[in-house]
């Protein structure tokens, strides 16, 4: 049988030595969290819970919840700088198993039931190291296929401890930790820019929409004064409808066919769908332009279309009349949802009907403000969507990185 050569596709000058595999087990230790009654939270000691982790790489000093712990509770489940901890159950099966690093001593502080905590007695990861180690393919793989899955999917100190860990010699750890701290830290920035962004494009929406903010004209005038008008007196209001899915001959075509389900939170244009149809003389085409708006269970999820398009009965479309800017129009309707979503907010299943839809109030300045406007913005989305890009590839980068630095 050949032996497999235990090196890494990528590797930093100066290292030559095949990594060595272990098992955790061997090199460390396990133990489950702490359970208590619902009555003895809300007092005590600082708790590390499930949420504090989850979607984290480590754990930090912070203000926990606190719960009523035993001083034999403090001995047996404390947490140090070094500990792992697994996520031991999750509801989703790509979150069994989330390792999450405790980066500093957490004096008089213990953890959740839900969470398993690994100690590396034997010192053989280095501390930074271990936010990366336990993220890779290889790892990941081989944790899930441990898994057990009933209600939720679930892993134990057990499966945990048998689980295979290729390792480099401590130095190296070191580097290699050291450099994709170093990715992670660019990537930080990226988001930090993408978010502030995104803080100052809404201050500017509610600074324009409250017209504390103006644009004037080519002569340094101020435009005429705002309206307020309907929203169906900017435009046809268009109810979708669905196809009869027993009649073959309405599906396949080249229409696109939108739900909610194909409206994505930060995509504001409509690419693609799941499913298309066929030209129907009984469903109403939607040109190019037009604003989809979800108006059922989950209200104000919006776009505007690309293609023509129709909808399903969940979404009731804009088209803007001559006069209108579409884009405009999308950033009005975007502006006023959450006043939209508020008239909804004691409703057991969310209903906004055709005629409840068209009466909303939209401010409407003159058609060339609203072009200045509407370009404004749009600068500003494309500046947020190329920082959102530059995110996606960092990460997708660091990805590729993961699985050539390690075996």
């Amino acid at each position: 049988m050949p032996v497999m050569l235990m090196t890494p596709r990528i590797r930093f000058n100066g290292f030559k030595d095949a990594w060595t595999e272990v098992t955790l087990g061997e090199i460390g230790e396990f133990k489950n969290g702490l359970n208590k009654d619902k009555e003895e939270f809300g007092f005590g000691y600082p708790f590390v819970n499930l949420m504090d982790v989850f979607g984290k790489n480590c754990v930090e000093k912070q203000e926990f919840s606190l719960v009523n712990a035993s001083a034999k509770d403090l001995e047996l489940y404390d947490l140090k700088a070094g500990d792992v901890l697994f996520i031991r159950s999750s509801v989703k099966r790509e979150g069994v198993g989330e390792a999450v690093l405790v980066l500093d001593d957490l004096p008089a502080t213990v953890f959740s039931g839900f969470l398993i905590r690994f100690r590396d007695h034997a010192n053989r990861l280095q501390l930074h190291y271990k936010k990366y180690c336990f993220t890779t393919r290889r790892f990941r793989n081989e944790l899930l296929a441990s898994a057990t899955t009933s209600a939720n999917t679930n892993i134990n100190q057990d499966s945990l401890s048998e689980l295979r860990l290729l390792v480099p010699t401590l130095p190296e750890q070191q580097k290699i930790a050291a450099f994709l701290g170093a990715v992670d830290r660019k990537i930080q920035q990226l988001k930090r820019k993408q978010s502030l962004l995104e803080q100052y494009k809404k201050g500017v929406v509610q600074q324009l929409f409250a017209q504390e903010l103006r644009f004037k004209d080519a002569k340094g005038k101020n435009y005429p004064e705002w309206e307020e008008k309907r929203l169906g007196d900017v435009g046809d209001i268009i109810t979708g409808k669905t196809p009869l899915t027993a009649e073959a001959n309405l599906w396949g075509g080249d229409i696109q066919f939108i739900t909610p389900t194909d409206i994505t939170e930060n995509d504001k244009y409509q690419h693609t769908t799941q499913r298309y149809v066929q030209p129907h003389v009984k469903l109403k085409l939607l040109p190019a332009n037009s604003i989809v708006y979800t108006c059922i269970a989950s209200i104000g999820k919006m776009a505007m279309t690309v293609h023509p398009a129709i909808t399903n009965q969940q979404i009731n479309a804009v088209v803007p009349s001559k006069g209108y800017s579409s884009e405009f129009i999308y950033y009005a309707l975007l502006h006023l949802t959450p006043s939209i979503k508020a008239t909804q907010a004691n409703t057991t299943l969310p209903i906004i009907n055709k005629t409840e839809f068209s009466k909303f109030l939209l401010p409407i300045p003159s058609l060339e403000e609203q072009s200045r406007i509407a370009g404004f913005l749009m600068a500003l989305d494309a500046k947020v969507a190329g920082v959102a890009q530059a995110v996606a590839a960092a990460q997708k980068w660091k990805k590729g990185l993961l699985q050539k630095m390690f075996v």
